[in-house]
């Protein structure tokens, strides 16, 4: 029977593996771009939910980059590089920028791309819902340059037309402080046809993430590829509140010495929680010393009781009278 190795298996897409051909257009196709910073254009972490998005709808995928022009292409390389991808539909700008645009995605097609997505480019009036091709289409679309208004428009126009549209926004801002989102729960409530998801909420691993999801209501998939990625990261904090659990377990289980938690009402065994692991270890160490030199029900133990009994006496009313009462207890008098 053959085995097979770890190299030969089907490795996980990471970050990495996903923007480091971005980093290569935007090295070799992009050289007057080269001294501006990759990231302010877009985000790594949402260029990966973005492919993860695409790699758990079924089926074949076309895509409608109408952000090429201000992310400089890479939403267009991203597609053109997944392999669920079948169609790449490019809005084109007839400014001088997107003219270079153009020729470097085309370029990086050409030398990179070849026998994956097709490439094509319409212009504005061109592009339309009833244009593209068939199929579920996935829409690009950058929320820094377009206007709240506009952004309606497209949600209207291209969700409405095709139930299996997906709206990808990249770069939204805060909640509270942006309009693009103000104008999405508007738009997205619970009595609108469209549903709205922001990809930081699936888990605490896309904090960082600016990527906003709008789909039909009807449209069933795409909160089930979204399920799927919050249950790829949901577990990776459960090893740590599983082993939270079992030392508090021990604790409450552990038989703690009573005068050792009198005199440290903080460290209780059933009701309180040891604040800080430092003092946890502390406290385990100091009842393990305790249980080696005076086990309990011993008469060390009784010895060791006897003398913190006397300890507290003699702090609180003194050696004198700590042996007037000692002395008095030895002859039985009462007073």
């Amino acid at each position: 029977m053959q085995i097979t190795s770890q190299t030969d298996r089907c490795r996980l897409p990471s970050i990495y593996s996903i923007f480091h051909p971005i980093e290569e257009y935007w090295n070799s196709c992009r050289p007057d771009r080269r001294d501006e910073v990759l990231t302010d254009f877009i985000n790594p972490v949402d260029v990966m939910l973005a492919h993860s998005i695409l790699d758990k709808l079924i089926g074949k995928q076309s895509v409608v980059d109408l952000s090429a022009f201000t992310n400089e292409g890479v939403g267009s390389i991203l597609s053109l590089r997944h392999p669920n991808v079948s169609d790449v539909v490019v809005l084109s700008e007839e400014s001088n920028s997107g003219k270079q645009v153009r020729r470097s995605l085309e370029e990086f097609a050409s030398s990179h791309c070849k026998g994956r997505s097709h490439l094509n480019f319409s212009t504005k009036q061109e592009l339309s819902p009833w244009n593209t091709p068939k199929g579920p289409v996935v829409v690009l679309v950058n929320a820094k340059g377009i206007a709240a208004a506009h952004l309606t428009e497209l949600i209207e126009c291209w969700v409405t037309c095709s139930h299996d549209t997906i709206l990808l926004l990249f770069d939204i801002g805060v909640t509270g402080k942006c309009p693009i989102i103000e104008a999405l729960v508007t738009q997205c409530g619970i009595s609108s046809p469209f549903q709205l998801h922001l990809t930081r909420e699936l888990s605490d691993a896309f904090v960082s993430s600016r990527l906003a999801v709008v789909a039909s209501k009807s449209n069933s998939e795409i909160e089930r590829a979204l399920l799927r990625i919050r249950q790829q990261y949901a577990g990776n904090n459960r090893m740590v509140d599983l082993l939270n659990a079992s030392n508090l377990a021990q604790i409450r289980d552990k038989n703690l010495d009573t005068d050792l938690l009198r005199r440290f009402p903080n460290w209780s065994a059933t009701h309180k929680v040891v604040e800080t692991d430092a003092a946890h270890s502390v406290a385990r160490r100091l009842i393990r010393i305790r249980e080696r030199i005076a086990p309990d029900h011993s008469l060390r133990y009784r010895a060791m009781q006897l003398t913190l009994r006397a300890n507290c006496y003699w702090r609180t009313h003194g050696f004198v009278r700590m042996i007037h009462a000692a002395a008095k207890r030895c002859l039985g008098i009462k007073r």
